[in-house]
């Protein structure tokens, strides 16, 4: 049995995660994750492409959409705490483990209380989805 979820469900996650965390929170989480952004509606996940990201239209530059797979099971993972990206920092930063748990509860793959990957023993790991075995 796979334990990667089918695009209905990975929809209905982000929804959730969309609709419970407030937009700057949310902003916050997937620029630090890919220098992405949420669409104007909230329901997909944008990056602008070429040099000058704020600024780069046209053949250097546009929107590009983000899959909300990817976006869901780096979530899930112990990526939001790899020091080789965001520093050695990044796990005693109280704020983003906040804002991490809170992205990682409202998707309802995990509930209030179950260790997050970090604090696994067994290094990096994933979080098991919710149902599946």
């Amino acid at each position: 049995m796979s334990t990667t979820p089918d695009n209905k469900a990975t929809a209905t996650e982000f929804k959730l995660i969309t609709s419970t965390l407030d937009r700057d929170e949310l902003a916050d989480i997937l620029f630090n994750w890919n220098e992405s952004g949420l669409s104007a509606d909230g329901d997909n996940i944008i990056q602008h492409v070429g040099r000058d990201r704020q600024f780069s239209r046209g053949g250097e530059g546009g929107k590009a959409r983000v899959g909300k797979k990817e976006f869901i099971a780096w979530l899930l993972s112990d990526g939001p705490f790899d020091e080789t990206v965001y520093g050695p920092a990044i796990r005693s930063d109280r704020e983003w483990r906040k804002r991490i748990e809170a992205a990682r509860i409202a998707s309802a793959l995990i509930k209030k209380g179950d260790m997050l990957p970090e604090q696994e023993k067994n290094g990096n790991q994933t979080i098991q989805r919710l149902g599946t075995n």
